[in-house]
């Protein structure tokens, strides 16, 4: 739970850190996202100012993805597979196709190639073991 007063006591100590000449000299160094943070948070260190609420606070922000294309994309490979000739196939057969082209990066061939190199692999798919879920065992593939 965040405390929103202590939130906005270190959002003013943050907003008095990052003073003009700061942000200019992390612009002209073309400082990333993270190490800005870094920074940050090892001036917060030295000052001996809690940070608890501010770290909780931007890796929140930091997980959310800059855009929405990753599911676009399989939204996309999702309408390309689940053609209205396939309507019968289950949500559970079209995760599974989803998640493995989305994956694994092998045309069928290499696949293939693979599969006779590594034997071990095709007797995993053959096995009771290869999948995560639902009233079934774990196993490996590796």
């Amino acid at each position: 739970m965040i405390d929103d007063n202590e939130l906005f006591d270190k959002i003013v100590c943050v907003r008095s850190f990052l003073t003009p000449d700061i942000l200019h000299k992390w612009n002209t160094e073309h400082l990333t996202t993270d190490k800005r943070w870094a920074h940050l948070f090892t001036h917060f260190q030295e000052q001996h100012i809690s940070s608890t609420n501010v770290v909780k606070m931007v890796e929140f922000c930091l997980c959310l993805p800059g855009t929405n294309a990753a599911t676009e994309r399989v939204f996309s490979l999702m309408n390309d597979v689940w053609t209205s000739e396939k309507t019968q196939m289950t949500t559970e057969t079209l995760a599974d196709i989803l998640v493995t082209k989305t994956n694994f990066a092998f045309t069928c061939i290499d696949f293939h190639g693979l599969l006779l190199k590594k034997p071990h692999l095709l007797k995993a798919i053959h096995s009771s073991k290869k999948y995560k879920g639902k009233n079934k065992t774990q196993g490996s593939l590796a």
